[in-house]
């Protein structure tokens, strides 16, 4: 199940919500306003937030964009709950209208658990190949590379299917794609191609 980080001020909903993504597994973080997620995220570490909007000291929306500025989260998947606000101001997985059902959450999150643990093992993949062939790294990385965002485009289309904003997953789609162009002009100014056969000929230069 994935780590949640629960940001909401309102003590009935945030008690319920809690209960009810600890009895599904989940391993649940609390904060009862924005500041504090803000100050919580890198201790807790959340592969998904789940928010209200409307808060006091720092709302939703704020948040979301703080603790996206930090790099390891810059593309964590973010639910939004509110009662009155429908159209979220930042990218979001999904957008929940208070009141709802408790599944529908459990729902959503199950959904994103999912490509969460699929992305986790093809990063945990990616690092074993690159760690194996470091003199191929440049390669590994943009064989790889293209794969990820030929299977996130894949995730995009069956969430679109589902009826699921993918405006977030879109972002993430077209930062692999940028990634891997990155590489590519690096791996042309490098030169590290080049380096198996410098490494090669060093051997034949020692008189035995």
């Amino acid at each position: 199940m994935s780590r949640v980080l629960l940001v909401e001020d309102d003590a009935n909903v945030r008690d319920a919500l809690s209960a009810v993504l600890d009895g599904a597994g989940h391993d649940v973080t609390i904060a009862h306003d924005g500041a504090e997620a803000v100050r919580l995220a890198p201790v807790a570490h959340p592969q998904v937030i789940v928010s209200d909007v409307m808060m006091p000291t720092m709302d939703g929306p704020d948040m979301v964009r703080k603790i996206r500025s930090m790099p390891d989260f810059r593309q964590v998947p973010v639910i939004l709950m509110s009662a009155l606000i429908t159209t979220p101001s930042v990218p979001v997985a999904a957008m929940l209208r208070k009141p709802f059902a408790p599944a529908t959450l459990l729902e959503v999150l199950d959904k994103l658990g999912a490509i969460i643990v699929e992305q986790a093992k093809e990063q945990a993949k990616t690092n074993d190949e690159e760690s194996a062939c470091p003199v191929g790294a440049c390669e590994a990385r943009i064989r790889r590379g293209i794969e990820l965002a030929d299977d996130q485009e894949e995730r995009i289309q069956r969430l679109q299917r589902l009826g699921f904003d993918t405006r977030l997953a879109e972002q993430l789609h077209d930062c692999m794609k940028g990634s891997v162009a990155a590489l590519v002009r690096f791996k042309r100014t490098c030169h590290c191609s080049a380096t198996p056969q410098r490494a090669r000929a060093k051997p034949s230069n020692v008189r035995m």
